[in-house]
């Protein structure tokens, strides 16, 4: 096609214009440029149609691994578009947490030649995130393919970092049995738990668990949660259920509303004695203790805003 020129009309009003595949040759070097009246709109653009194509996606696989130290890393395997063979591709991945917003670039662009894993590092244990990828030629900086269809992936489990207790174990038995409670690490991850209880002189107990409850036995002094599969350098947390004595209790406890706000302001004086830290736990009346919340404070806060919607006239 040496030297040989065509013309394609482009309506008035339209900034593209598409050019029959029966015109063109994958290894053509064209000049394109544009008219009006016979004048030109913009100096000659170059092609190489050897090496401005758009490829297909990259292809991720399920299979992550994990690093067996800290800090936490994931290697994802790939593999590059199918189409054009025998190129070297050039490809960004991105990556985010579950339900996230923004995407973080991971540099540098990897090659499809010679082939490399996607590293991702400084990751948090017991989260899911998500990644993602495009390619273009090596020789192309802006004709990217589409992305990959998005790897949802789960980091290795982890023991809860709050675990707490329902009810009154040092009083009067309540109306329901006490629980050991934990907060759900979030709607993309996927647990189950082993939970240990140690009483006085007996031998540990040892049960498995979903998330984020369990009984808990008669007598028990102390109690253990992790995950199940969960990384050889991560603790269990655990919570002692001793009773303290009745002088080290907050006194003066009152709940007010706050104008102009659906949150609560609980306050209260200190008990006697060395505290490591106070916990208020609230659970609208009559209803089932896996909805207890409850938030932790420094042994010196006397006041807690509890946050969420409290209708007034509702215990």
């Amino acid at each position: 096609h040496s030297k040989r020129t065509w013309t394609v009309p482009v309506p008035a009003g339209q900034s593209w214009v598409t050019i029959p595949r029966e015109q063109l040759t994958m290894s053509d070097e064209l000049l394109v440029w544009g008219t009006k009246a016979g004048q030109p709109l913009w100096p000659p653009v170059f092609v190489n149609l050897e090496t401005r194509m758009k490829p297909d996606a990259p292809r991720l696989y399920p299979d992550v691994d994990f690093s067996e130290d800290e800090p936490l890393e994931a290697t994802v395997h790939w593999a590059p578009p199918v189409w054009p063979p025998h190129n070297v591709m050039a490809c960004q991945f991105y990556y985010q947490r579950c339900q996230g917003t923004a995407w973080t670039l991971l540099e540098p662009e990897l090659k499809s030649i010679p082939l490399a894993p996607v590293e991702i590092q400084d990751l948090e244990l017991a989260t899911g995130y998500e990644v993602r990828g495009r390619c273009r030629m090596e020789k192309e900086e802006n004709l990217w393919s589409e992305w990959s269809p998005t790897l949802f992936f789960q980091t290795l489990p982890s023991a809860p970092k709050d675990v707490w207790i329902s009810g009154n174990l040092c009083g009067t038995p309540g109306r329901q049995e006490p629980l050991l409670l934990w907060k759900n690490p979030g709607h993309c991850v996927q647990m189950s738990y082993k939970v240990w209880f140690q009483a006085e002189g007996q031998e540990l107990i040892q049960k498995t668990a979903p998330c984020c409850s369990s009984s808990v036995p008669a007598l028990a002094e102390w109690v253990g949660v992790s995950a199940i599969n969960a990384t050889s350098w991560e603790p269990l947390t655990n919570l002692s259920l001793a009773c303290l004595g009745p002088d080290l209790a907050p006194r003066d406890v009152v709940v007010s509303s706050i104008a102009g706000s659906t949150g609560l302001l609980v306050t209260w004086q200190r008990g006697s004695g060395e505290l490591q830290e106070h916990v208020v736990d609230w659970v609208q009346d009559g209803d089932r203790l896996e909805h207890l919340r409850w938030i932790r404070l420094p042994p010196e806060n006397l006041s807690a805003l509890l946050p969420g919607n409290f209708e007034r006239g509702v215990p």
